[in-house]
């Protein structure tokens, strides 16, 4: 066998060291620790009387996220990993559930309950763990005596809904050209129904309008006869409050029976949300609703909107594209728009984990957001007193069997003093 001269030898060796480099450096890299994700929870109602919302909500949270880690390559080059939780729709299994969110799962951001009964139950567990904590319930008392600095509200409330109808009523003389003088309150008998009791009465008089009766409905009512018969004869109009798709379509359908649709009606999106409108047109015709988001694309025509349905599988009436019976929540919008603001803040402080919670809540604190596909309802703040949202809304009624947009309220139309200032109260690290 011939031997290999000295210049022969050099190359091997240097083969072979080379290749043993690029080994150990693929070894290496195939070993080297994924980024640690940053963790989103969501206590959800996926089953009870609220389902209807949380199954809604679950997927614009799924989609909201799967766009972020997809096309924004995560949060500060962080996977955004999801992890969801059941609360039943019941205040004692929610209230378990943050825990869960929290203490096992260490979750970054909390998006919350539709409840607004788990929001308040909530409010100071996530105080107690130092978690922000972002409720979907409208009842004022979240964001007001109930709340504090680790709870947000990336939504409208009771009192800013109510504020904003008085001021569309008001401007556009619809006590006299449409209303009348004399109301009805029916109203679901918990937080959110008791919210709209409250925050409408308050405004009763700067309306120029007497209510007649408040009348309370318990949840998961079936027949409302006992209750509608109540409404006394020389009633004008009728300001009602009703949750859950089957209570919804069943109110409105007696009200309709019973002739009461013949005086004019108002009431919030939340109490058509997840019914068949198309089924209950003749029943819902004259109804004016305020809507946080217009249910009709033709009254809403801009390519972030479109943009937002074409991902959430919407079609140009707000209804499931592939079953078109199944008409989404528009209220799904404000947790797509709440994981966004979320990506938004926490790239601005440059959020590395847990412990820099204290300045994300600080950069929360005042937050200013602008129309875009994140944000499709349009600008708005998140106010740092109070830690509430305020944006522009809409007042539209159903008109020849579809909702169309009447007057569009600007963000001034609901802002009201904040009551409470959450910038007070300390911050302690997690």
């Amino acid at each position: 066998m011939r031997k290999m001269d000295r210049r022969e030898f050099i190359k091997v060796v240097g083969a072979i060291g080379a290749s043993a480099f690029i080994g150990s450096s693929l070894l290496g890299c195939a070993q080297r620790p994924e980024k640690k994700p940053i963790i989103l929870g969501h206590q959800a109602d996926l089953t009870g009387f609220l389902a209807f919302w949380g199954k809604w909500h679950d997927k614009a949270a799924r989609v909201a996220i799967d766009l972020i880690n997809e096309k924004y390559d995560g949060i500060n080059g962080r996977p955004v990993q999801y992890v969801v939780e059941d609360t039943e729709s019941k205040v004692d299994v929610a209230t378990q559930k943050l825990r869960k969110l929290a203490l096992e799962d260490k979750v970054d951001y909390v998006l919350g309950a539709v409840h607004s009964g788990i929001g308040i139950a909530c409010a100071p567990i996530a105080k107690e763990l130092r978690v922000p904590y972002s409720p979907k319930g409208h009842a004022t008392a979240i964001t007001t005596t109930k709340g504090n600095r680790y709870v947000f509200r990336m939504m409208t409330n009771v009192k800013s809904e109510v504020r904003a109808m008085a001021n569309a009523i008001k401007e556009n003389n619809l006590i006299k050209d449409v209303f009348g003088k004399k109301w009805v309150i029916l109203y679901v008998d918990y937080s959110f129904g008791w919210s709209h009791r409250d925050e409408f009465s308050a405004v009763a008089e700067e309306l120029g309008i007497e209510i007649l009766d408040k009348i309370a409905i318990p949840p998961k009512t079936k027949d409302f006869v006992p209750y509608l018969t109540k409404i006394p004869e020389e009633t004008d109009a009728i300001y009602y409050l009703m949750v859950g798709p089957a209570e919804s379509s069943g109110m409105n359908m007696q009200m309709h029976e019973l002739g009461l649709t013949d005086k004019p009606r108002l009431t919030s999106i939340a109490s058509i949300e997840g019914i068949n409108v198309d089924d209950l047109a003749d029943a819902l015709e004259g109804t004016w609703i305020h809507e946080l988001m217009p249910k009709n694309a033709e009254d809403f025509d801009t390519p972030y909107y479109k943009e937002f349905r074409k991902y959430l599988g919407l079609d140009d009436y707000g209804r499931d594209a592939s079953d078109p019976k199944n008409h989404a929540t528009m209220k799904t919008l404000m947790v797509w728009e709440d994981i966004f603001l979320f990506k938004e803040i926490a790239e601005k402080v440059d959020y590395k984990g847990r412990e820099d919670l204290p300045k994300l809540i600080k950069a929360m604190e005042g937050a200013e957001m602008k129309e875009s596909l994140e944000h499709p309802q349009g600008d708005k703040i998140m106010r740092d007193k109070d830690h509430q949202m305020f944006t522009r809304t809409w007042l539209s009624v159903f008109e020849n069997k579809k909702l169309r947009v009447k007057y569009e309220i600007p963000m001034e139309g609901s802002i009201y003093t904040p009551p409470v200032d959450y910038t007070q109260e300390e911050l302690l690290p997690p």
